[in-house]
């Protein structure tokens, strides 16, 4: 029974931060591409994992100064790894998926690339602590929808970069390194934690990362997804359709209350020691469902009269 709950465990947050997508693009769950994009995230994975060992044994981030030591993992041990082999297997694997026929559909696969990656490595974190349940809790709401953000930040900047052709290596650049200074911005203030259990001011910080992430990734989805439409639509690649709003509000309140809810609930207190900071750990798949809702408002809004 402990195996398939860990599975599922190590699955399901990742597919409720792939469903945000879903549900924001109004994609479609059988599109191959997705999938592919999903498998491809998730064996990367592996290559990370080797990369980040070898960086770890070259660079040895412990002999340095703890504040030092937190940079050098977070920057060049663990943010610039991931987040460039995610963005390979982006631009080289998924965007060039015969399947990919929309622009919005590059956000989609983005999504499916950051959740395939968070899902396998979720499950090497489960199965190796016994108090799987609790890591389990934490990570749904922090570690799973921080990869997410990147995600959507990376597919909303090479849907831009793909919409404006010119000065392609700036927009491929921006695509790649604004990824990599969220994640290490996020994973720094969590290092020094690491290091020193009463760094309040590392809790404190890794909020404010958060909630900015979680800012910039929303506004960037939303401008990328109303240009990607705009484009499909004058391309004859448009659906007709825009995001159902059932759909908005239930996946909506599920990040909004929900998996928060779940994710807190007998989370442990080694991140940090505010009870602020541990109560507030929900803040990116809130963030996430509150857009949701907010789309859905938008939606059933009356247009203004002219």
């Amino acid at each position: 029974m402990e195996r398939p709950a860990i599975l599922l465990a190590a699955v399901a947050p990742a597919i409720a931060v792939l469903a945000y997508g879903i549900v924001k693009t109004r994609g479609d769950w059988r599109n191959e591409a997705l999938w592919s994009a999903l498998l491809a995230g998730a064996v990367s994975v592996i290559a990370a994992a080797a990369v980040e060992l070898v960086l770890g044994l070259l660079l040895h981030p412990a002999s340095l100064s703890p504040l030092a030591g937190a940079a050098l993992s977070a920057l060049v041990v663990a943010a610039l790894p991931e987040e460039t082999l995610k963005f390979v297997v982006l631009v080289f694997m998924a965007e060039r998926h015969p399947d990919l026929r929309r622009r919005r559909d590059i956000i989609v696969v983005a999504l499916g690339v950051a959740a395939g990656f968070a899902a396998l490595e979720n499950f090497f974190y489960l199965i190796a602590p016994s108090d799987w349940v609790d890591v389990a809790r934490l990570r749904s709401v922090t570690a799973v929808p921080g990869h997410a953000i990147d995600g959507l930040v990376m597919g909303a900047l090479l849907t831009r970069a793909r919409l404006k052709p010119g000065r392609p290596i700036l927009r491929l650049g921006a695509a790649l390194a604004v990824p990599v200074i969220l994640h290490a911005g996020y994973d720094f203030p969590l290092f020094v934690l690491d290091a020193n259990k009463n760094a309040d001011w590392a809790a404190w910080s890794w909020l404010g990362v958060a909630a900015v992430s979680a800012i910039l990734a929303i506004a960037l989805g939303n401008r990328a997804i109303a240009a990607a439409r705009l484009a499909d639509r004058q391309a004859g690649r448009d659906d007709g359709g825009a995001p159902d709003g059932r759909s908005l509000v239930a996946l909506g309140a599920v990040l909004l209350v929900l998996v928060p809810a779940l994710g807190l609930l007998g989370s442990p207190s080694h991140h940090g020691a505010l009870p602020l900071a541990r109560l507030a750990l929900g803040i990116l798949p809130a963030a996430l469902g509150l857009d949701l809702l907010l789309t859905a408002f938008r939606r059933g809004r009356p247009p203004a009269r002219s």
